[in-house]
């Protein structure tokens, strides 16, 4: 499997927001992720990832810490404290979600940082 990048998490937050949009669907933005070198299958789950965020839902796969950061940062910048808001609670339902599975430290202390941006 091909080490996700930068540029493959920036790529996965513009495609994300315009499936979240309903602008494309999640496959033709997975096959065009895929084609710079991105796994099909992690592209969707970034995909998943992001569009439940800008829609404040869960996901429950797997994504780096540092694609959740961008993440929250872009949708605070794109849809502002509001879109923020519901990014977190979608952070905080799949933190809920994978307590299950495994503890994820890193993303609750992202969670923590961003929570504490909020007016």
């Amino acid at each position: 499997m091909a080490e996700i990048t930068l540029q493959n998490i920036h790529d996965c937050y513009a495609y994300g927001k315009r499936v979240a949009e309903g602008e494309i669907d999640i496959g033709t933005a997975a096959m065009n992720i895929a084609r710079t070198g991105m796994d099909l299958g992690s592209a969707r789950i970034y995909l998943r990832c992001v569009r439940a965020m800008i829609r404040g839902e869960r996901y429950t796969g797997t994504v780096k810490e540092i694609a959740v950061s961008h993440y929250l940062t872009a949708i605070m910048s794109d849809y502002g404290f509001d879109g923020l808001r519901k990014a977190l609670e979608s952070l905080r339902l799949h933190l809920e979600y994978q307590k299950k599975y495994q503890t994820l430290a890193g993303l609750k202390q992202i969670y923590d940082e961003f929570m504490d941006v909020l007016p």
